[in-house]
């Protein structure tokens, strides 16, 4: 008994280290974040939403943290920058702007990786509040291109344009517009949101036109042939400075076919 008295005030100070490590520990994992930012790319549904993460729905009731509000087609929240949503693997919850009863749909397993930034796109129908959603989030990489490149993603959410589609990024000449898009290399391939994965392109850079003309973009069936529609890409910064642009295709109003204006986010300009 003597021999454990005297063990105590030795092992005392070890144990309450290692509770005071197990307490840091929780506390850094249960307040880990991500940062997201929210697309709203639900073209034949005219209903602005409220989302929350992993709200506590009681009698049809939601309670918790609302972190995007008064989303609707086509937007993006916030307008620049992200918000800070926890990490892990969430559910999202979409209510009707303003109310804390009507879910228009939910999302489950959404995966997001503490420290990672990401864009968020729902994607699909939502007819009477039950309808099929996708929640893309592919990962974002906002690291500085060579100064005098951009950098181009594109996302399609299309859910009524074809399965697959490329898309040609050209700079533009002095005068005129190129023409495209037979016998060319596109500058991205990406699958439609339907196709189960591929809804999302990697990175390319492309040298920006010396004459800061900008870009058109052409979006072509996969392989080429004559463009469904193009759409200019503008309103860069410094020419000298590499810049980001994360293209995102969606459709019209009514899902027929695609919005010839896609959503362009500046990520870095």
């Amino acid at each position: 008994m003597r021999r454990l008295l005297k063990a105590l005030p030795l092992a005392l100070p070890l144990m309450l280290a290692l509770v005071a490590v197990g307490l840091f520990l929780t506390s850094c994992n249960s307040g880990s974040q991500a940062q997201a930012r929210f697309i709203d790319a639900l073209a034949a549904f005219d209903t602005q939403i409220d989302v929350y993460f992993n709200g506590t729905v009681n009698s049809g009731t939601i309670t918790g943290t609302k972190y995007f509000s008064s989303v609707i087609f086509p937007d993006v929240r916030p307008s620049s920058g992200y918000t800070a949503v926890p990490a892990g693997s969430d559910t999202i919850q979409a209510f009707q702007a303003g109310s804390t009863t009507i879910e228009e749909f939910q999302n489950e397993n959404v995966g997001l990786n503490a420290g990672t930034s990401y864009t968020m796109v729902a994607t699909g129908t939502v007819p009477g509040g039950s309808g099929s959603v996708t929640i893309l989030n592919p990962t974002d990489n906002n690291t500085e291109p060579t100064d005098g490149l951009v950098s181009f993603r594109v996302i399609d959410a299309a859910i009524s344009g074809p399965s697959s589609v490329s898309v040609y990024i050209l700079s533009n000449p002095a005068q005129g517009l190129p023409t495209c898009c037979t016998g060319e290399t596109p500058t991205v391939t990406v699958s439609g949101p339907l196709s189960g994965s591929g809804a999302t392109s990697g990175y390319v850079n492309q040298s920006f036109n010396s004459l800061g003309t900008g870009f058109t973009g052409y979006v072509t069936v996969a392989g080429g042939g004559t463009p469904i529609f193009s759409f200019p890409i503008a309103n860069f910064g410094d020419a000298t400075e590499g810049s980001i642009r994360t293209i995102v295709l969606t459709d019209n109003s009514t899902q027929t076919g695609f919005d010839t204006v896609p959503i362009i986010l500046i990520d870095l300009n």
